[in-house]
């Protein structure tokens, strides 16, 4: 059973929704190799066609998912990262890293693992779904112990379908438009899917692209918001204007 604890977040990692944790930002992934377009020329600029032949790398935007023929394995093996220790995990909380922690630490590496899994969007889904169940210790991505393999593999997909904004104000409760403390959807409840569920909601949405699902996670989590209310101009610029631009964002990126 799992249970919410306090613990610093640190700067190695920024919040996910709000008071829970957000993965690293979007790796560097994509390119292009020019060497097709190489066969239509001359046997003598086939000769130097090597010297010609690169990537091109460009920024991943959050929709863009990584197309690779061994992506399986590379997936799994990414997967196999998020583990610090094959012992299973405890209660103890695991706490983020200095900045000054070498790349090989394997708190750091986990963490990195964690960002590449997430450039493969859609495509890891399957994969992190089999690893629900995996005890062993790994870092923490939110507010929640054990810090298991498992639960790290729910952040990453959730971190996703929730994409959420950096100016977003979280916090497990807040006060409402009748002046009463609420308990806030998502922060201290699942709200959309539980661990328990996802993968079937995910099921039910096989058929849509991730930037579709956001769309969904986003209108459901300004309606939660609305039902609470807002006291004034400041809780709106808090809890509801970021929501609104990001929905208008992914709209606009998904066309």
């Amino acid at each position: 059973m799992r249970r919410w604890v306090l613990i610093d977040c640190g700067e190695a990692n920024k919040p996910v929704f709000g008071d829970l944790y957000r993965l690293y930002n979007h790796c560097w992934a994509g390119g292009m190799n020019i060497m097709k377009t190489l066969l239509s020329i001359s046997m003598i600029s086939l000769m130097i066609s090597g010297i010609l032949c690169g990537c091109v790398k460009r920024p991943s935007e959050q929709h863009t998912e990584r197309k690779e023929p061994n992506a399986g394995l590379e997936i799994e093996a990414l997967i196999e990262k998020l583990a610090i220790s094959d012992q299973p995990a405890g209660q103890d909380p695991i706490y983020t890293p200095p900045k000054d922690t070498p790349r090989t630490d394997k708190r750091v590496v986990a963490y990195d693992a964690a960002s590449k899994l997430k450039s493969y969007g859609k495509k890891a889904f399957p994969y992190l779904l089999k690893h629900f169940d995996d005890k062993r210790q790994s870092v923490a991505f939110r507010r929640v112990i054990p810090h298991d393999v498992g639960d790290a593999c729910y952040c990453i997909i959730c971190s996703q379908i929730f994409y959420l904004p950096q100016d977003y104000r979280g916090s497990f409760y807040r006060t409402g438009a009748d002046g009463k403390t609420h308990e806030r959807a998502y922060f201290s409840n699942d709200g959309l899917f539980t661990c328990d569920t996802i993968e079937s909601w995910l099921e039910e949405r096989k058929e849509k692209s991730l930037e579709e699902m956001q769309i969904e996670a986003l209108q459901w989590l300004i309606e939660q918001e609305k039902q609470i209310g807002f006291r004034n101009e400041e809780d709106k610029h808090n809890f509801l204007y970021p929501l609104e631009r990001q929905l208008a964002e992914v709209k606009k990126k998904s066309k």
